[in-house]
């Protein structure tokens, strides 16, 4: 039996003993699917951490490292998304008025606007990326 299936016998004689009333069966299936789920990412996630770091045990450093590491996964690549595109459409910003102020030429009303338009959705977009972390 390898450790994550003696992991997720444990979780399931655990689960025997959670009050079922606030759940229907349905529910509660999701619910110990779910730890399950979580118990055996924690345990590769500390594993992999653990063999970055060269050591021979899994501490409780890295235990912690692989809890914080997935709980905020899932909402991070949205927001590092977000705070690319910012981040891009903030450069493109910068670049066009750089080109601007320093080639002293005209420019059309277009591409004012648009070079508005990126700074604007840039920084909104670094803003929420920002606030999010």
């Amino acid at each position: 039996m390898t450790e994550i299936e003696r992991i997720l016998k444990d979780v399931e004689f655990t689960t025997t003993y959670i009050a079922k009333e606030p759940f229907t069966k349905q529910a509660f299936d999701k619910f110990r699917e779910k730890i399950g789920i979580y118990i055996s990412s924690l345990y590769v996630e500390s594993q992999k951490i653990a063999k970055r770091h060269k050591a021979d045990n899994i501490s409780e450093s890295h235990i912690d490292l692989a809890s914080e590491y997935l709980i905020k996964n899932k909402a991070g690549r949205i927001s590092k998304l977000l705070g690319i595109l910012g981040g891009t459409f903030l450069g493109a910003t910068v670049s066009n008025l750089l080109a601007m102020t320093v080639l002293g030429q005209t420019y059309e009303t277009l591409g004012l606007v648009i070079t508005i338009i990126l700074g604007i959705i840039g920084s909104f977009l670094i803003g929420i990326n920002l606030m999010r972390e």
